[in-house]
């Protein structure tokens, strides 16, 4: 059996991103180490489920249009949440500005691929 680490890794980003919009952890007082430092949480994990997505979709499924597919269901993935954080919890709203750092970070994962194709693709 051959393990599919790409896809393993997809799987636990999703689930990891699941718990950590959904958990109801507790406010604390204490000032953030910085201001908006979720923001760049965002940016991070859907910087890697993008590139994890892409990984495992072209090295692993071997499934067409990785780059469309990977950003489409991290995109939309990450829409759902920020749309369903108020509806489901009383402790959580959904944010724009942190469904445009998810989108960033998809976006950056995908300038990063392109680049890394042009630029290594072409030496055999």
């Amino acid at each position: 059996m051959k393990l599919h680490f790409w896809t393993l890794s997809s799987v636990l980003l999703i689930l990891i991103i699941l718990f950590l919009s959904f958990y109801p952890f507790a406010i604390s007082e204490k000032e953030p180490f910085f201001k908006h430092q979720d923001k760049i949480a965002h940016f991070l994990l859907y910087f890697s489920l993008t590139f994890s997505l892409i990984k495992s979709f072209k090295g692993e499924l071997f499934l067409v249009n990785s780059f469309f597919l990977s950003a489409s269901i991290s995109f939309s993935f990450g829409t759902l949440i920020e749309i369903l954080q108020p509806v489901l919890t009383e402790y959580r709203e959904g944010s724009f500005y942190d469904a445009l750092f998810n989108l960033l970070g998809i976006i950056f994962t995908l300038i990063i691929f392109i680049f890394e194709k042009s630029y290594f693709g072409s030496r055999n």
